[in-house]
């Protein structure tokens, strides 16, 4: 919109190349020669409809530049943006495995969730990835921009709903695209790991005739292709967290395979065995045996993807012309396809495909309009014939085991986003005039691989064909034709477009002792279709939705939104040293109504060393078409501890008829919409920035928001896990035969227990709890020229003061350095330190930047979660597994906190000629390991964090690459 850049765009890119930690700088006029008048570009800044000619505003933006793109170390804009300090809890990784918006990445500036970040594409909107965040929070997928199309990147870290509307709570991320590409422009890359896994390989190619300045016009295409494949558990066997077997500090031993309270003592193995109703042992294969399974000898290593295999193919076609006396005229086209993979880790627990066991207790089904209904297609008793394969097994023995020729069940995502847009600029009777026209589609189609249709399994497990020979043989060898009945692929579409005209206008009225008194208008008509009709065969329960960690998820979200808006702002230069910024905004919702948004800025300038500034704004976020619309969606939220089959806790004692294992139950959660009014915010800045010696700027901010009326979940409510609220809003299965079950005397046994398991929870959105969020940006930079050398120094360090959660009740939960709000998003953490720094040194051909990543420590407690059971420690410990049940002692309490994790990046680069350049680049430098995570599930309960951590799973990583121009 009008954040589009007008001119100069050289003044957005700090000079000199550099990694993300960036301050905003002043830029002012430099003659063309000797005595002449100063030549100014003006610009429109994020956060801002006026023009204006520095980047200074009230409100604090950072510009990075595609140099200091190129020079981070990362090579996907998803990466780099995840890496900024002001990146908090909430955030979203396209390698969570158990996130709703798979294949997906999204930046949560404050912690504040995706939702709370307006991410804009030139200073529109672009259509949401239709798999809403926890099915709800529509927001932008940045994996899907590729870096090198990408001119800069600028973020306005405070309240800007009075300009752009909904979601600008926290904070505006705007992408810019490349303007104009004159000549033709060819790189090439590739990288792998030094431990193995996640090699890579980067093209990209563009071509470009015409100069605005000289010719009128430009016209561009440019094309970009990445891909890189998956890391594995097995391949980080270095890893603290990836050998799984945490006995020797107190907790449990995850590796597939072995006896734990959470498989019953009867885990799946790869050699498969029979279960008496004695409960006698019959092995099908001489692989294991009972001895040996009890010793734990048993155990075997699952490929848990950990880094999803991903590629991106995109292309971009710019054509502009400017047709004099200040009009322009500008069109983007872009297609950007991003493939990506969720592959089900749960099986640490159940086995990658496992037999139900006993019984099966059924599926969720989620019809349309209709309530969901548990135990679709139960079998109360998933026993198979005596001497079933000649073992000579009892009659009413079951299976347990992997099932064989079945791989690990996946979602393989590919999603394509179709973007055209259309710019129109000039200048009428003194206005500055922008009028645009877009519409953006994301097509997301997801194929599920992999997954048990149970029943059908049964079928052929009890059925012989002519030779006396299940049709389904548990020892392998079966057709593809047999295990395509028994786990078919199929997939569906989700669909979510946005189409938008907008207008807007600004013009000087009259001068001020300062400077300019400057008024800009504008209106915007955006409308939103959200179409996520789920998989038919999880809608109908054909194949199960999350009553296990091994079933897909069910996604069901139809609706639509239009909003109408207009707005203003206004910029008062009262005196040289005084500027004051008013907005203005009301937005129309045809969802709920009106949302009224204003904000005000002041910047004072006192000396040329210094100058303060603040802001002060209202903002919201509508609710999405996701939330107000139809949805069903069932889905999983880590465990609930029963409290009828597990009354006393994890560590018991269990009476006869419980199931221990029931203390970390895994029930859907079939998720209803409510009426629901939008969240409002109130924010706040105020800092200012220093520049006490040529060369050297820096920059403090503080913050402080809070968000009122939030919509969640009424399963994220600290009250949701009680006894009480359990017995209200779950339905139970089919209380059928089960392994695990308390014999009352320090045993168990396959019997019926005292309840089926709980097998759905339903919770409506809800505007139920508020957030006050406060903390302080910091941002140095300091370039110096040494001879024929140039050293430019950046640092950037975000503190967390405090994050406070007030649940409905009133109860206020201070979650800031801890892992709350773990409910939200993918359970990422809350820590309240983040620091990036760098070092670039430039000598004539010779460019290297070093750039380091910092997170500081935080606790893996969560107050405001399991009805304040994860308020220490211990507690915390059971919304995992690897130290589920644990007792504090020596060996574990270093893991009462998620150590700190730094990451240096090195970056080298050489232009051979005048043309050709040569990019080296090693991530990761010090090969830094990702530290253990007890809570999180995020790692699909394998303990480490996938959104802060990443770089310590894939280790110290090697590119090199070659760049030509002409």
């Amino acid at each position: 919109m009008a954040s589009t850049i007008v001119a100069g765009l050289a003044l957005i890119a700090v000079p000199g190349s550099g990694a993300l930690a960036q301050t905003t700088q002043t830029t002012s006029a430099t003659p063309a020669t000797a005595g002449a008048p100063a030549t100014v570009s003006e610009i429109v800044v994020t956060g801002s409809l006026i023009r204006r000619t520095d980047i200074e505003t009230p409100s604090p933006v950072t510009a990075i530049s595609a140099q200091q793109l190129q020079s981070s170390g990362f090579d996907t804009l998803s990466s780099a943006l995840t890496n900024i300090t002001a990146n908090g809890a909430g955030t979203l990784s396209n390698s969570n495995s158990l996130a709703f918006a798979g294949g997906a990445s999204g930046i949560a500036l404050r912690g504040l969730s995706v939702g709370a970040t307006l991410t804009l594409v030139d200073g529109h909107r672009l259509a949401p990835y239709p798999l809403s965040d926890d099915g709800e929070r529509q927001f932008t997928d940045v994996q899907s921009i590729p870096i090198g199309a990408v001119e800069s990147v600028e973020v306005d870290k405070d309240g800007a709903s009075s300009i752009y509307g909904s979601d600008a709570i926290a904070g505006v991320v705007n992408v810019k695209l490349k303007t104009q590409i004159t000549g033709f422009e060819a790189l090439a890359e590739g990288g792998t790991s030094q431990h193995g896994g996640g090699t890579s390989q980067h093209y990209a190619v563009s071509a470009g005739k015409g100069d605005l300045d000289r010719d009128g016009y430009n016209v561009f295409i440019a094309a970009e292709y990445r891909q890189q494949d998956s890391i594995t558990l097995n391949q980080r066997g270095d890893e603290p967290w990836a050998g799984l077997d945490f006995t020797s500090i107190g907790g449990n031993d995850l590796r597939a395979g072995v006896p734990t309270i959470f498989n019953g003592g009867l885990p799946a193995t790869v050699t498969p065995y029979l279960v008496s109703p004695t409960g006698a042992l019959t092995f099908l294969g001489s692989g294991c045996n009972a001895v040996a399974l009890n010793a734990g000898k048993c155990a075997y290593t699952i490929p848990q993807v950990l880094l999803a295999p991903t590629s991106n193919l995109s292309v971009l076609f710019g054509a502009t012309k400017d047709f004099g006396d200040g009009w322009q005229a500008k069109f983007r086209a872009s297609i950007f396809d991003s493939k990506g993979e969720q592959s089900d880790g749960g099986s640490v627990i159940f086995g990658p495909n496992a037999y139900p066991g006993p019984s099966f207790g059924g599926n969720v089904s989620n019809p349309v309009g209709g309530v969901a209904v548990p135990g679709v297609g139960a079998i109360p008793n998933f026993t198979l014939p005596a001497n079933y394969l000649g073992s000579g097994s009892a009659a009413g023995s079951y299976l347990e085991g992997l099932i064989p020729g079945l791989g690990l069940p996946t979602n393989k995502i590919d999603s394509k986003t179709y973007r055209v847009a259309l710019d129109v600029t000039g200048s009428v009777a003194g206005w500055n005039v922008t009028g645009s026209l877009g519409l953006s589609v994301v097509d997301t189609h997801v194929v599920y691989e992999n997954y048990l249709n149970v029943d059908n399994l049964y079928t052929d497990l009890t059925t012989l064909n002519a030779a006396g020979q299940p049709l389904f043989n548990p020892l392998g060898g079966n057709s593809q034709a047999v295990l395509n009945n028994i786990a078919p692929q199929f997939g569906y579409t989700a669909t979510d477009s946005l189409y938008y005209a907008e207008a807007d206008a600004s013009r000087k009225l009259i001068d001020l002792p300062g400077g300019d008194l400057s008024l800009a208008v504008g209106a915007t008509v955006i409308q939103k279709d959200l179409n996520n009709p789920g998989a038919a065969p999880i809608e109908e329960g054909l194949v199960g939705n999350t009553a296990a960690l091994t079933q897909p998820f069910s996604t069901y979200a139809i609706g639509d939104q239009t909003n109408v808006a207009e707005f203003a702002e206004l910029e008062a230069h009262l005196f040289h040293q005084l500027e004051i910024d008013g907005g203005l905004r009301d937005d129309w919702f045809s969802t709920y109504g009106n949302s009224l948004t204003p904000k005000v800025g002041v910047k004072w300038r006192p000396s040329h060393l210094f100058a303060l500034r603040g802001t002060f704004s209202k903002g919201f976020r509508a609710p999405s078409p996701a939330e107000e619309g139809k949805s069903a969606t069932i889905f999983g939220l880590g465990s609930a501890q029963d409290p009828v089959l597990c009354p006393n806790g994890p560590n018991g004692p269990f009476p006869a008829g419980t199931v221990p294992a029931a203390c970390a139950s895994q029930p859907g959660y079939v998720q209803t919409t409510n009426p629901l009014r939008p969240e409002t915010s109130t924010s706040f800045t105020g800092g200012g920035v220093v520049e006490p010696i040529p060369g050297w700027s820096m920059t403090v901010d503080y913050y402080h928001i809070v968000i009122k009326n939030q919509i969640i979940s009424a399963s994220e409510l600290p009250t949701y896990f009680t006894p009480a609220s359990i017995a209200e809003n779950c339905v139970r299965g089919p209380n059928l035969a089960i392994p695990g079950v308390s014999n009352g005397m320090g045993g168990t046994e396959t019997a019926v227990p005292l309840a089926g398991p709980l097998s759905a929870c339903f919770a409506g959105y809800v505007n139920a709890q508020s957030t006050e969020t406060s903390g302080l940006d910091l941002q140095s930079q300091y370039h110096v020229s040494l001879g024929d050398s140039r050293v430019t120094a950046r640092a950037e360090w975000t503190h967390l003061f405090n994050y406070n959660l007030t649940s409905p009740s009133g109860e206020v939960f201070q979650l800031a350095g801890t892992h709350g709000p773990s409910g939200v998003s993918g359970d990422t953490g809350n820590p309240r330190d983040r620091i990036n720094a760098s070092l670039t040194f430039e000598n004539g051909p010779f460019d290297a930047t070093v750039s380091g990543y910092w997170i500081s420590s935080f606790s893996v407690a969560d107050p405001s979660s399991g009805g304040g059971s994860q308020a220490s420690c211990v507690g915390a410990w059971g919304a995992g597994l690897a130290l589920a049940g644990a007792a504090l002692s020596s060996a574990n309490s270093q893991y009462c906190r998620v150590a700190s994790f730094t990451s240096v990046n090195l970056v080298l680069s050489y232009k051979v000629t005048h043309n050709l350049t040569v990019i080296f680049s090693m991530d990761n430098a010090f090969d830094a390991k990702a530290p253990i995570d007890a809570e999180t599930y995020g790692g699909e309960f394998t303990p480490y964090n996938p959104s802060l951590d990443e770089d310590g799973v894939i280790g110290r990583y090697f590119r090199v690459g070659v760049n030509y121009k002409m």
